[in-house]
């Protein structure tokens, strides 16, 4: 057994395929956005996050449901950044696009993105979106910022180039040297063993870095063997095994102008705070070339939960000891 009654495990547990009666048949984006939306709701409701707060009772899946909920009020953005804050024991939305537009000036011409940037904050309770006033607010760049919470420091720290954090009151621009992405940031995790935050980034140059926060600065780590991803992989904490977990991605490839015909990965990493192991499980997904996945951890059963959808490829794996064990 692992702290705190967890199953003791191996980097090299398998990623074994999980047993979805109904799978849903949605788009890849707004699949992962919905369930995304759907396990922060479930742990504001629930009164703990993903690594950090109170260990509950295992729940049968079976007896779960999907639950359509009528709030009065709605933040209406798309493809804003949200996680959950046991310190304020609500879900903390930010930004994304849509109306009206709150833009940054002036308005970037090129990129991906649409120049309607929202620079507004909301919480949910559980039943109701509620807009805050916070004194200051974000400034936001052509990256899509990130957001995580930070147990260390007690608060939610948000990076868009510039790194802010979030009290529950307002928002607060650190001093933090600035940290500016070729392509979207990376997923943004805390990693409870290190106490800090991590980010992994990789530049158009083919560099890999990856960073972590302690609360005050960003920290390059030293230069390595590394997964080497451009975009599209999938990165959680695993608190039973007390490491960050790496999994999928697009592989850089200098011949590639914009990276779309650069092969994409299916392999197994595990970070230490200073390098970076590739992982043989004995199982794993086959993700197709174009698809996205989300990973969270599973605190109820000690496992990391992905879930990835592209056209009829529609799975859910778990990352831990084969079933049964």
């Amino acid at each position: 057994m692992g702290p705190g009654g967890g199953l003791e495990r191996t980097p090299s547990d398998s990623l074994v395929a999980g047993n979805v009666p109904e799978r849903p048949s949605r788009r890849r984006s707004r699949t992962l956005w919905v369930l995304a939306t759907a396990m922060l709701v479930g742990a504001a409701l629930s009164g703990c996050g993903s690594s950090v707060g109170s260990k509950s009772a295992p729940v049968d899946p079976m007896s779960l449901t999907w639950t359509k909920q009528s709030p009065t009020t709605s933040p209406g953005a798309t493809r804003p950044v949200a996680t959950y804050d046991p310190g304020l024991g609500k879900v903390v939305l930010f930004g994304g696009f849509g109306n009206p537009p709150v833009a940054p000036t002036p308005q970037p011409t090129t990129g991906n993105f649409p120049p309607q940037y929202r620079n507004d904050t909301w919480t949910y309770d559980g039943a109701t979106w509620t807009k805050e006033s916070p004194a200051t607010s974000p400034e936001l760049s052509s990256n899509r910022p990130v957001m995580a919470y930070d147990a260390a420091i007690g608060k939610l720290v948000l990076l868009s180039v510039a790194t802010w954090t979030y009290d529950g009151q307002t928002w607060t621009k650190t001093t933090a040297p600035n940290l500016l992405s070729a392509y979207e940031y990376g997923p943004l995790t805390y990693d409870a063993t290190l106490k800090k935050l991590v980010l992994y980034d990789m530049s158009t140059t083919g560099d890999a870095t990856t960073w972590t926060y302690d609360g005050q600065t960003w920290t390059g780590q030293p230069a390595g063997v590394s997964p080497a991803r451009i975009f599209g992989w999938s990165m959680a904490y695993d608190a039973a095994l007390g490491r960050t977990v790496l999994f999928g991605g697009v592989q850089y490839d200098a011949t590639e102008r914009d990276q779309s015909g650069s092969a994409s990965f299916n392999d197994t990493w595990t970070f230490d705070g200073h390098t970076w192991t590739q992982q043989y499980p004995t199982t794993s997904p086959t993700l197709s070339a174009q698809a996205a996945a989300l990973m969270v951890y599973d605190d109820a059963h000690n496992r990391l939960v992905l879930y990835s959808a592209e056209g009829a490829q529609d799975e859910t794996w778990t990352y831990g000891p084969p079933s049964g064990k």
